[in-house]
């Protein structure tokens, strides 16, 4: 059952009357420390992941250090809640069938996705692969790697259900759709509840006033005796170019109301810090190696005009060249 703290306005509150929301824009080791201070007050899981419907409920995870590993739905699109959890509820059974995915080609070109991965619709559940396929290749070959890599993933999450005796799932609706009624939660938990038992919760996240005041305390319900809860929170942007604001926003928002622990090992924990260090490298490397290319063709481009109203006798020639 959530039973989050709450104050009168609906905000969650610490024993000594600091409001939890606010811990993102303080310094990080302060924010760090009153965490700890406050978090024996917070409801305690032994798992928790992300339905969708979209990567920005898994980042938000992670910012807020609830989600450690990777699971099935952190990437998928589109699908709303309801195919999501009768997927999970039989237990993937079915997923990923050849006769089932569709083509969709290339996405609109983006900063952040490009066109390194077809769009692939999966007709039997509605969900979309953005990051699964990659162009140029065909379904048929990159199939089996594809489903490995979520046969991984789903025996994880699984297992780790099994094992767990709180959990908690987590869908927040894509913010252009804001509608998640509190009925369609109620009855996504009822199914989950009939797969895994009365050990799992459902947090159902939305936006009930777009373009709404961004600094709008959290409207929060609950229903099914604690085990559902739904949040209306503000959201900063509604773009493709706004996720990182968006995380942001939910990770404020989850950070105040549960604690996971971290099941990793000590290797594990090395492992992440060092492909973390290699991704930011790399990161560097490219925007160095782009920046350099920009500024190359900058003074070519410089350069010819220079050269053509030079001959035009609009500017003086160099000295070198008089």
């Amino acid at each position: 059952m959530i039973a989050f703290p709450t104050d009168a306005r609906g905000s969650t509150a610490c024993a000594n009357g600091c409001d939890r929301s606010g811990l993102a824009r303080l310094r990080p080791s302060v924010a760090a420390f009153l965490r700890r201070r406050t978090s024996h007050s917070l409801p305690r899981y032994d798992l928790a992941f992300s339905l969708g419907c979209d990567c920005n409920c898994s980042l938000a995870l992670r910012r807020a250090g609830l989600q450690f590993r990777s699971y099935p739905f952190d990437w998928l699109k589109k699908a709303p809640l309801r195919p999501r959890v009768d997927l999970l509820a039989r237990r993937f059974v079915g997923w990923l069938a050849p006769e089932n995915l569709v083509d969709l080609g290339p996405p609109p070109f983006s900063r952040r996705v490009g066109r390194r991965h077809l769009v692939v619709l999966d007709r039997a559940t509605g969900l979309e692969h953005r990051h699964d396929f990659a162009v140029g290749r065909p379904l048929a070959e990159s199939l089996p790697d594809v489903a490995a890599k979520y046969a991984r993933r789903t025996a994880r999450l699984l297992a780790e259900i099994d094992a767990a005796d709180r959990v908690a799932a987590v869908f927040c609706v894509g913010f252009r759709s804001p509608d998640l009624p509190m009925e369609d939660l109620v009855a996504a938990w009822e199914t989950l509840r009939a797969a895994f038992g009365e050990k799992i919760d459902l947090i159902g996240i939305a936006d009930d006033e777009p373009g709404g005041p961004a600094d709008r305390a959290p409207r929060i319900e609950r229903a099914a005796e604690g085990h559902v809860l739904r949040a209306s929170i503000p959201c900063l942007s509604r773009t493709p170019q706004g996720i990182d604001a968006n995380v942001r926003v939910l990770a404020s928002f989850l950070r105040g109301r549960f604690v996971v622990p971290d099941p990793r090992t000590d290797a594990e924990k090395r492992e992440w810090r060092a492909a973390r260090r290699r991704a930011a490298r790399e990161k560097y490397a490219a925007r160095t190696w782009l920046g350099m290319q920009w500024n190359r063709l900058l003074f070519r481009r410089y350069r010819s005009l220079a050269k053509k109203l030079q001959r035009k006798g609009i500017l003086p020639p160099n000295e070198s060249e008089a």
